[in-house]
């Protein structure tokens, strides 16, 4: 007896279906852990600019900014705030969370400012890409800190280009000499992302990996096998598509008298 016409349209769409969800779930999986914070159709980022152009820069910007964010105290710290430098495509943000900044007692008002510097050498043997951000806090009656809290202060950072391996963002005290890489997060193509680790300095630095420190940041869930991983789930799939058409043909010619 031959199956109904319905039948045989949906065992046919069946297999093509479970094809396409399964190339989904795996371009979900090898997408960048966040969106892109300033990339955008129709926004492009300006040109970098720099404090001091380096060799070989011959392109002529407009000084670089800073940025300055006062918030009010209210039970010793601040509610949460973001503030960024103003170029097309911020050089420099500084994401604070709800009482991650500490007030000397007293204080009414906490002002947070990141401004441009020139590199003044290398950075734990690496280059520096761009200019260092010297991160400092203060408020009416002295030093705000930095509270040991589950949420943390992020530095967020443009690179110079998109180029790839990326930058590391390293950190150096104030009054110190030595940096310390931070743990970093790529976000779109060329922003940077660490937790503060304090007030200080902050730059992106093309650092060659050392053992023990903090691995390259990574745009995907997959690391540098994504790729490798969508590309063998997709001959696995395909194999499996095939041969369940084959069988479905198969089973359909035994079922015709």
């Amino acid at each position: 007896m031959r199956p109904p016409a319905r039948s045989l349209s949906r065992s046919r769409r069946a297999p093509w279906l479970a094809l396409a969800a399964a190339g989904l779930g795996l371009a979900w999986l090898a997408a960048p852990v966040a969106p892109p914070l300033y990339d955008g159709v129709g926004f492009p980022d300006e040109a970098y600019r720099y404090v001091t152009r380096p060799a070989g820069v011959t392109q002529a910007t407009k000084p670089p900014t800073g940025l300055t964010a006062s918030m009010p105290v209210v039970d010793g710290t601040t509610d949460g705030f973001n503030s960024a430098s103003a170029e097309q495509g911020p050089q420099i943000s500084v994401f604070v969370p709800t009482g991650t900044l500490r007030a000397p007692k007293g204080a009414n008002l906490i002002q947070v400012r990141a401004e441009p510097r020139a590199p003044d050498g290398p950075a734990d043997g690496g280059r520096v890409d761009g200019n260092i951000y010297r991160l400092t806090a203060r408020s009416d009656v002295g030093k705000p800190t930095l509270a040991a809290v589950q949420d943390k202060v992020e530095v967020i950072m443009r690179a110079t280009s998109a180029r790839q391996p990326g930058p590391v963002m390293e950190y150096r005290p104030l009054n110190a000499q030595d940096w310390t890489r931070l743990p970093t997060t790529r976000y779109g193509s060329d922003v940077y992302a660490a937790v503060a680790k304090g007030f200080g300095d902050y730059a992106l630095v093309f650092a060659k990996p050392a053992p023990g420190r903090a691995p390259s940041p990574t745009a995907g869930r997959l690391g540098k096998y994504a790729y490798l991983l969508i590309i063998a789930g997709l001959v696995i799939l395909l194999g499996a598509v095939v041969l369940g058409i084959r069988l479905a043909r198969a089973r359909r010619a035994a079922a015709q008298p």
